[in-house]
């Protein structure tokens, strides 16, 4: 991370980690499409909240550096100004040594007893004024070395306060960045209305369906009816089927194979029910499932919106704080440069300062030239983090049609389904009906045979016993006969038999 730009790097992360997640969920269109936005959602609003984190922590930093510098440069100050005290009084002692070495040189003159008497006096005053020389010279080294460090400190604070300019630059990017996922969050809570919406239809169309049932159930009474004139038309054919039970028989058989195969029929027709009942209530789990995602992804954005808000707030309220630190600062750096430029006039040599003013003017410059340099990177960066933006809401646009596709998709597949149950459900009911018609038809006419049948026995018993009967007549009438005893007559057995 750079001192000047210190979002670069957290933006192009956050824009890798938010293309990387919207390129996974578009290769995953054929699994789970809700499932991988959520989680790309999740893994973008982490990612988010790490940058939010990274901004925190670097305001963090440039306040204890401009804390810092702020104490710096006024133990700086306090030197300076201790410095400007100490420097009358030297300059005062060096004045009088330099008077006394004058008045001496002007006693040279004198008789030899007062070059005697002050010879020692000069000797003292000249490693006196040696002395004063010497710490007149690092006095002035010193303030030298203090005005250097004062112009340093002076450049470091007007890069700080670029960089502080350049960070609400990147912050009023990120407020940008934040309100245009605001706007897609209120976008996909849109579709997700309209999907509500949608949904909400299906009562009406459930009352749609239970007519139609009603139509079917009204034409169920209208077969029974029928049945129940081929009933009455079944009692009117009874006489008719007792003369024709012998081919009813086979009939019969033909009737039971018959059943059997509308058996087979109703059954297979209710398995084919049961899996279509299974498969409507898979639909309408699938159904549900997608309603509570839809509700999950709401709550989770309305959490992440309010989040991101009161994260908003904050970083808000501190570059509030660094403003009113910075005007502070600036109106303290206003008043100490008079004060220094005061100091600067009165100790500082005119080619010290123009030296100073040119490395200055050539260090502004390469500074100048480094700023626009990075004005262009960061233009540049600027326009592809826009083209990537642009592109991850042509994708999420891309994933949400895909969404909604899906949805038409399993509400067809539903009225299909509901159309297809129907169906089968009045299939099921008209062939119930006719076995359980077929059912009574076969009780009927097997009681009509079992009656038939006895009916046929008793005439058979009571046939045999006549013949019975008149077999003994005759013989007892063959037997009184003469001539005829011992003889039988089998045209009159016939006859009798017939």
């Amino acid at each position: 991370m750079s001192a000047e730009r210190p979002y670069e790097s957290l933006l192009s992360y956050a824009e890798r980690r938010h293309h990387n997640a919207l390129d996974q969920l578009h290769d995953n269109n054929h699994g789970s499409v809700d499932e991988n936005k959520d989680l790309a959602e999740d893994d973008f609003d982490t990612s988010a909240e790490e940058d939010i984190d990274e901004v925190k922590q670097t305001l963090q930093n440039t306040e204890q550096q401009l804390q810092a510098t702020e104490a710096s440069y006024d133990r700086l100050q306090g030197e300076h100004t201790g410095l400007g005290a100490k420097y009358p009084a030297l300059t005062k002692i060096k004045d009088s040594r330099r008077a006394a070495i004058a008045f001496l040189d002007d006693l040279k003159t004198s008789p030899a007893e007062a070059c005697t008497e002050l010879e020692s006096t000069k000797a003292g005053t000249v490693a006196d004024t040696a002395q004063s020389e010497k710490d007149s010279d690092k006095l002035n080294q010193e303030n030298a070395n203090l005005q250097e460090r004062y112009e340093n400190e002076q450049n470091q604070v007007l890069r700080l306060q670029h960089q502080l300019n350049s960070m609400n630059d990147d912050l009023s990017l990120a407020q940008k960045h934040l309100a245009a996922r605001d706007e897609e969050i209120t976008a996909l809570c849109q579709q997700m209305s309209a999907s509500e919406e949608s949904l909400a239809g299906w009562p009406k169309r459930l009352h749609k369906v239970q007519q139609e049932a009603n139509k079917y159930l009204e034409q169920l009474e209208t077969q029974e009816e029928r049945f129940a004139d081929h009933r009455c038309g079944f009692e009117q054919r009874e006489a008719d089927l007792r003369q024709r039970l012998e081919e009813q028989g086979d009939e019969l058989g033909d009737a039971n194979a018959a059943i059997a195969d509308y058996h087979d029929q109703v059954m297979s027709l209710q398995n084919s029910t049961i899996k279509l009942t299974d498969e409507l209530q898979a639909a309408s789990a699938d159904l549900a499932a997608q309603s509570l995602q839809r509700d999950s992804i709401r709550h989770t954005f309305e959490a992440a919106e309010v989040k991101l808000t009161g994260d908003l707030t904050k970083a808000e309220e501190t570059i509030r704080h660094l403003e009113r630190r910075t005007i502070n600062l600036s109106h303290r750096l206003t008043s100490s440069q008079a004060e220094t430029d005061d100091l600067t006039h009165r100790l500082a040599a005119t080619s010290a300062r123009l030296a100073a003013l040119s490395l200055d003017k050539d260090q502004l410059d390469e500074e100048l030239v480094a700023t626009k340099t990075k004005a262009v990177d960061q233009e540049r960066i600027d326009n592809v983090v826009i083209s990537g933006l642009s592109k991850a809401l042509g994708r999420a646009q891309e994933t949400v049609a895909q969404m909604e596709q899906c949805n038409g998709d399993l509400s067809s597949r539903l009225e299909r389904l509901q159309v297809s149950h129907d169906d089968l459900a009045g299939r099921v009911e008209t062939t119930t009906d006719q076995l359980g018609a077929m059912t009574t038809e076969k009780t009927c006419i097997e009681e009509q045979l079992e009656v038939t049948k006895a009916e046929l026995t008793s005439h058979k018993r009571a046939h045999d016993e006549t013949l019975a009967r008149l077999s003994g007549d005759l013989a007892r009438i063959q037997s009184s006969i003469p001539g005829v005893a011992g003889r039988r007559s089998p045209g009159a057995l016939e006859c009798l038999a017939g």
